[in-house]
């Protein structure tokens, strides 16, 4: 399998993962959101640079800031800082 194959998949379930996110921010109006057309236009970039700028520089670059931003929620939750516990978006409790 090609390396360019594995990271443009991966890519796109980060970005799968993070419009998730987002869902779930917004259906439970967390604390510190941004306005939402914001990250749907950085979601769009991402989405652009992943599939039609993939095997680029500028497609590399995206990919790893993208990637980077995803990991990043990890440590922003970790710390309680923007939501509290919920059910999330799949797991409404």
């Amino acid at each position: 399998m090609k390396h360019n194959v594995v990271l443009t998949v991966a890519s796109l379930l980060s970005l799968l993962f993070m419009t998730f996110h987002l869902t779930h921010d917004v259906i439970r109006q967390a604390e510190g959101a941004v306005a939402y057309p914001i990250p749907v236009l950085v979601f769009a970039l991402w989405l652009y640079g992943t599939l039609v700028l993939s095997g680029r520089a500028w497609g590399y670059v995206i990919m790893l800031v993208g990637g980077l931003f995803a990991a990043n929620m990890i440590i922003v939750h970790a710390n309680g800082v923007v939501v509290s516990k919920s059910g999330g978006f799949f797991f409404d409790g």
